[in-house]
């Protein structure tokens, strides 16, 4: 094997390599904002037990949509982060014991190409959940968004 033909199957796994990592990176952003969400979302829904106290001298007209409403937006953020933050099966490479067992006498060449069709595999595979995880938190974000101006709504038309 040539000395050029090594040295570039060598930066392609290189390469793979980094980006793997790079995905890593980004599902642990994702994880972290996701619980920031969790942790902003959960502390406005505390909001809601003054709004319930004050809402029985309010119009009955908003007295429903100024606790259900909030609710409800909350739950469906809390599906979306959860969607967003719950255990999933990443590929990161080929499984140790295998190629102990199948390529430990195969040559480095043969190996390398292995493992360089392995990473890239798993890439795919990850960049499909990463996007489905962002979509998640991106939908988490703008429910607790719109959380947050329900309770604003509520609560000035129950102080009104």
């Amino acid at each position: 094997m040539a000395k050029a033909e090594i040295a570039t199957i060598d930066f392609v796994l290189s390469e793979i390599t980094t980006s793997i990592d790079k995905q890593m990176s980004w599902i642990d952003s994702i994880d972290r904002k996701a619980v920031a969400l969790l942790t902003l979302g959960s502390g406005l829904i505390t909001i809601l037990p003054a709004i319930a106290t004050r809402v029985t001298d309010s119009d009955a007209s908003w007295r429903l949509a100024s606790l259900v409403l909030p609710g409800l937006i909350y739950v469906l953020a809390m599906w979306f982060l959860w969607d967003a933050f719950k255990p999933r099966t990443w590929g990161l490479v080929p499984d140790p014991p295998l190629l102990q067992t199948h390529w430990l006498d195969s040559p480095v060449r043969e190996v390398r190409r292995v493992i360089i069709d392995a990473i890239a595999e798993a890439y795919g595979s990850n960049q499909l959940q990463i996007d489905a995880k962002a979509r998640s938190l991106s939908k988490a974000a703008a429910l607790i968004a719109i959380e947050a101006a329900a309770l604003v709504v509520a609560l000035a038309v129950i102080t009104a």
